[in-house]
C-alpha cells in the first residue's frame, strides 16, 4: 500500500530488486518522496515503465541524480510532460545523452529555460534534429553557446527560421561550419 511504501527507508529502496521497482503501482510511486525516488538504483530507474514515469511528480524528478537521468529510457523520456521537464536542474540536463536529446519532443525542448538549454552538453546537443531546432524560440536560439551551435549536425539547420537566424550573434554565426551554413534554406538567407 502507499502507506507502507512511505515508511521505507532510502537504504531499503536502494536495495530494491529491479522487479520490485517495476512492480510499484503509480499510487505507490506518487507516495515516494524525492529523497526516496533519488535512492532508486539506475537499474531500477531504467526498469520503470512509461506509465510509472508519467506519474512521477516534478519534485520527485528534481531529486534524480545525473546517473539516474542517464538511466531514463528514451521511450520513457518522451512521455515526461513539460512541467516535469521544466523542473530539471541544469545538472540533470547536462547529464542527458545524445540519444535522449534526440528523442525529446518539440514541446519538451521549448519548456527548457535558457539556463537549462545552455546546460545541454555539446555531445548531447548533436542529437538535435531539424524539427527540434526549428521549434526553439528566438530567445532560446540566442542562448545557445557557440560550442553547442558548432556541434549541431548540418542537416538540423535545414528547418531554421529567418527570425532564429537573426537572433544569432556574430560570434554564434562565426562558430558555424561551412557545412552547417550550406544547410540553410534559401528562404532563410
Amino acid at each position: 500500500s502507499t502507506g507502507q511504501v512511505r515508511v521505507l527507508t532510502v537504504t531499503q529502496i536502494a536495495k530494491m530488486l529491479t522487479a520490485q521497482a517495476a512492480a510499484l503501482t503509480t499510487d505507490q510511486l506518487q507516495a515516494l518522496t524525492s529523497l526516496q525516488v533519488g535512492s532508486l538504483s539506475t537499474r531500477n530507474i531504467a526498469a520503470l515503465t512509461t506509465d510509472q514515469i508519467i506519474w512521477l511528480g516534478s519534485t520527485q524528478i528534481a531529486g534524480l541524480s545525473s546517473d539516474q537521468m542517464r538511466a531514463i529510457e528514451t521511450r520513457d523520456l518522451v512521455v515526461i510532460n513539460t512541467d516535469q521537464v521544466s523542473s530539471f536542474s541544469a545538472i540533470q540536463v547536462a547529464a542527458l545523452t545524445q540519444k535522449q536529446v534526440s528523442v525529446m519532443t518539440q514541446d519538451q525542448l521549448m519548456a527548457l529555460s535558457n539556463t537549462q538549454l545552455q546546460a545541454i552538453n555539446t555531445q548531447a546537443i548533436s542529437g538535435v534534429g531539424s524539427d527540434q531546432l526549428a521549434s526553439l524560440t528566438v530567445e532560446q536560439m540566442a542562448a545557445l553557446t557557440t560550442a553547442q551551435l558548432s556541434q549541431i549536425k548540418p542537416a538540423a539547420w535545414a528547418g531554421l527560421r529567418t527570425d532564429q537566424l537573426q537572433s544569432l550573434t556574430t560570434d554564434q554565426v562565426v562558430a558555424l561550419s561551412t557545412s552547417q551554413l550550406r544547410s540553410f534554406s534559401a528562404d532563410v538567407l
